[in-house]
């Protein structure tokens, strides 16, 4: 069921904006009035309600194929969280600046205890391990090259919310281990980490961090969105919301990388 977010702010705003321009953000996550949002999805959620009456957003559930689909056939479609790269920027119109920063992706184990904590993706051949990974995502480009060169090592899930599926399995014991990010599994599971069942690896061929950017359609409608959301995001008081939405996700050590990654990525002094 589609979620609509509808900000009403009166009939003399949208006199002054005219009708807004409505978007259709492509998710394999859809909030719903029953269910708190990540901190991603409320970021998004919060600046698209600073673009109101100008432009309106409205979820669509997708999976992660048929999100990069959605944007051919629907011209008003964008996603959002998603890692910049030239053959996606065929396909779509990116935002100037990220709308949110991670560390790498680690190799997230259940009881394999003595493995290394620094690993190289090759690491791998040398075991029997089945990795779980999500269908249709980047994980960076030497992880998406290394799975394209070894399928078989890899457990591959699609679908609607399949990397919360595939998380919930891990924990379960269903296979392995996952390609995720450290702070997903953190916000998650805190009470299994506790169990030391879970540990996470470096992925030493991979860029220290990754930044996740908003996506719409190659359409005028797209083109218009985009242009919306640089705006916004070039304000000075959105980029101290992001920053400080990411402060509660990680480490010390990881949070303070974070930050400084994202006041550079939006030219701001450290």
């Amino acid at each position: 069921m589609k979620y609509a977010l509808v900000f009403l702010l009166g009939l003399f705003s949208i006199g002054l904006y005219g009708a807004p321009l409505k978007v259709n953000i492509a998710s394999d996550y859809v909030p719903s009035s029953d269910s708190s949002a990540d901190m991603v999805t409320r970021l998004l959620i919060d600046i698209s309600k600073r673009l109101y009456p100008q432009l309106e957003i409205e979820f669509m559930p997708a999976s992660r194929i048929r999100e990069w689909r959605a944007l051919n056939m629907y011209p008003n479609t964008c996603l959002y969280n998603k890692v910049k790269k030239p053959e996606r920027e065929a396909l779509a119109y990116f935002s100037a600046r990220p709308i949110t920063a991670f560390p790498a992706n680690r190799l997230v184990l259940r009881d394999k205890k003595g493995f290394s904590a620094d690993v190289s993706l090759n690491d791998l051949l040398k075991t029997d391990f089945k990795i779980a990974i999500t269908k249709g995502r980047s994980y960076g480009k030497s992880i998406d090259d290394f799975i394209k060169s070894f399928p078989q090592l890899f457990v591959v899930s699609e679908g609607e919310e399949s990397a919360k599926r595939l998380r919930k399995m891990l924990m379960q014991g269903r296979f392995d281990g996952m390609i995720e990010y450290t702070s997903v599994i953190i916000n998650e599971y805190v009470e299994v980490l506790g169990e030391n069942k879970i540990s996470f690896h470096r992925i030493i061929d991979q860029a220290p961090s990754v930044f996740g950017y908003i996506a719409c359609s190659k359409t005028p409608q797209g083109k218009q969105a985009i242009n919306l959301f640089n705006k916004k995001m070039a304000e000075s008081e959105v980029q101290e919301l992001i920053i400080e939405a990411h402060r509660g996700l990680f480490s010390p050590h990881e949070r303070d990388f974070i930050s400084d990654s994202l006041k550079i990525a939006f030219s701001i002094q450290p």
